[in-house]
């Protein structure tokens, strides 16, 4: 029996802008680096490994050294939230593989980040009893890290790490630049402000257009066609786009022609292939 786990990694650069640093973390990932997204005007990227356990670990440590030699904070813009080089390092179970190992997987990665690099990393999710919400953590609504230093690491800030369910990262971009109109939307639809169950949402410009950008953390509580056709009624829509990759039950193949679905590739990013 072969244990598979998948981890999403990211970090706050991006190919457009850095073509050299990006490069050298797709050169450091290894074999278990399944896809890459970048984005110029979020200035960050993302990356999906797939694969054992322990060959995931590894390689998720080797890009946070990569990305802590090469990433300056200090000299960082972009649209998205972040809080470090290497912003957030998911590990989700896949395959024979049980939350409660990638509980410890993360828990061992955030130690050794924080021993090895210097760098201060905060538990999230299922890898934590309090069950710190992300968007939380980059408030700085907890001042003391789990493990590591108190103050954030010169130019490479600090670190969230740890165990979830599936997340679909997904974006639907308005055609409009009314960013006014998008942070509304955002409002409207997300979970703590009454909307929609799952639902994490922010307002942005991107590429010169609006885009709401969201995570659905919970796919069975709200499908990806709801949440579109829930925009759609409420401004133009230009196009949409899956960030990483989402499993074969969310139907985003089927209903890819339906969400306006930009540079769509299932066979990479259905991870039901990829296992």
């Amino acid at each position: 029996m072969q244990k598979i786990i998948e981890s999403i990694p990211n970090f706050s650069v991006s190919s457009q802008r850095d073509p050299e640093t990006f490069d050298k973390l797709v050169n450091t990932a290894g074999p278990t680096l399944k896809s890459t997204q970048s984005d110029g005007d979020h200035n960050r990227c993302v990356f999906t490994l797939i694969g054992e356990p322990e060959k995931v670990g590894e390689a998720i440590f080797n890009l946070a050294t990569c990305a802590a030699e090469n990433i300056d904070l200090r000299h960082h813009t972009g649209e998205h939230p972040r809080i470090g080089a290497t912003d957030v390092i998911p590990f989700v179970p896949i395959k024979d593989a049980t939350m409660d190992e990638c509980i410890d997987l993360s828990i061992y990665t955030a130690k050794r980040i924080s021993s090895e690099l210097n760098i201060p990393t905060f538990l999230y999710e299922y890898s934590t009893p309090e069950r710190r919400n992300l968007a939380d953590i980059r408030l700085g609504k907890y001042a003391k890290p789990d493990f590591g230093p108190d103050q954030p690491h010169p130019t490479a800030g600090a670190t969230v790490v740890g165990a979830r369910k599936f997340l679909i990262a997904y974006n639907v971009n308005l055609d409009t630049d009314n960013i006014h109109l998008a942070k509304k939307i955002a409002s409207l639809i997300r979970e703590k402000n009454g909307g929609y169950p799952g639902i994490k949402a922010l307002g942005m410009k991107v590429n010169g257009r609006a885009q709401v950008s969201m995570n659905i953390c919970d796919f069975e509580a709200t499908g990806v066609r709801e949440i579109f056709d829930v925009i759609a009624k409420l401004a133009p829509v230009k196009n949409s786009e899956l960030i990483g990759m989402a499993p074969a039950a969310t139907n985003i193949e089927a209903d890819a022609e339906h969400l306006k679905l930009a540079d769509f590739d299932p066979q990479k990013q259905i991870i039901d292939y990829q296992i």
